[in-house]
């Protein structure tokens, strides 16, 4: 009589169960590594939307040295120079006064017409009224927005954006009610402190313009680097502050004159005057790079945007790279080129800038960088 093959292995199962066990190990030990990979590649997912969250830019940050790759219109035929720029971490806003064309109506002081352009380039203009504008700020660590100037039908006020401009409401005032800040702008190192100059004092607010303390000063702020170093201007001298404005230290010798405009970078800074662009390095003289009348200067890492005109009054627009003295002219559609501008500002984010170039009949464009 022959043996039967039913004997146990030696882990102490039967040929025909040990081959099944081992089939469903070898399923299990598939779908685990399936579903490990899974959640690896959506936390990986996660990650980066968080982290385009945090930059306002979920593509990529400009190439360096910063290069403008394309400049378009936004919207032409504004009437007169009050168009005013800023920039947050995800959206770039404008404003400009009403017109016919927008609101019509017979009472005063009608609110300026806000928009907005978010980090693909669509813009929203809004309804609800941010009063009038004398100056915008923008976080650049968050979404924050700050307008300055008369409220809605010439009331004095002050409006505060949480969510980059889309929304405002009533904010509290610095300083004399009646006026606007000198200069206006937000620490980039420091979430939602801002700050604002008048003549003779400083205001700092640390909840984007909600409170404000303030505090004497004989300093002009001019602009914050990336790192939030603050530089400032007395006549003749250029002066560094690492805490807000709180104190100061003399860097050298700066211009006699009150700047136009001016972009500090971590190697020196940018300063806009009515002969040209001037580059104040950190460690060498001063120098002419792009002669004539310069109207803001917007900084991106170590590099700058920045808006002057010609002495016939037409446009240039430019970038700057700190580590290469010098500027890199962008070509400008022919009806901008054409236009003549008494004015005008620039605002960036990673994500792009919007320019007014602004005169007797405005225009509001966006320009794309290189990545």
């Amino acid at each position: 009589m022959s043996a039967r093959n039913d004997q146990p292995d030696a882990a102490g199962a039967p040929p025909a169960a040990a081959s099944g066990r081992s089939w469903w190990f070898a399923v299990n030990s598939f779908l685990a590594i399936l579903v490990l990979t899974l959640a690896v590649a959506w936390a990986s997912v996660l990650q980066l939307r968080a982290s385009a969250v945090v930059s306002g830019d979920p593509t990529s940050d400009p190439a360096a040295p910063l290069t403008i790759s394309g400049v378009s219109s936004l919207e032409g035929g504004i009437q007169g120079p009050a168009v005013h720029v800023g920039a947050t971490q995800q959206t770039l806003i404008v404003s400009f006064a009403a017109s016919p064309m927008w609101h019509a109506s017979s009472r005063d002081c009608l609110a300026d017409i806000v928009g907005v352009v978010d980090w693909t380039g669509q813009t929203t203009w809004i309804g609800a009224r941010a009063g009038h504008t004398d100056a915008i700020a923008g976080d650049p660590s968050s979404s924050s927005a700050y307008v300055v100037g008369p409220g809605s039908y010439c009331e004095a006020g002050r409006f505060v954006s949480p969510d980059g401009g889309l929304t405002w409401s009533a904010g509290s005032l610095p300083g004399n009610a009646a006026s606007s800040p000198t200069w206006l702008a937000f620490d980039p190192s420091r979430v939602h402190t801002l700050l604002a100059s008048y003549p003779g004092r400083q205001y700092v607010s640390l909840d984007s313009g909600l409170t404000w303390a303030s505090r004497q000063t004989m300093v002009t702020p001019l602009a914050f680097d990336l790192a939030g170093r603050l530089v400032g201007w007395e006549a003749g001298k250029l002066f560094e502050s690492s805490d807000d404005g709180a104190s100061w230290t003399e860097m050298g010798p700066g211009p006699a004159v009150l700047p136009a405009a001016a972009g500090a970078t971590s190697n020196g800074v940018l300063l806009g005057a009515e002969d040209g662009l001037w580059w104040y390095p950190s460690t060498a003289a001063p120098s002419l790079i792009q002669s004539g009348r310069v109207f803001s200067i917007a900084t991106v890492g170590d590099g700058a945007v920045v808006l002057g005109a010609d002495a016939a009054g037409h446009p240039w627009l430019g970038t700057v790279s700190s580590n290469e003295p010098g500027i890199a002219l962008a070509a400008l559609p022919p009806d901008m080129a054409s236009l003549e501008i008494t004015g005008g500002g620039v605002a960036a984010n990673d994500s792009g800038a919007v320019v007014a170039f602004s005169g007797r009949s405005s225009t509001i464009a966006s320009i794309g960088f290189n990545r």
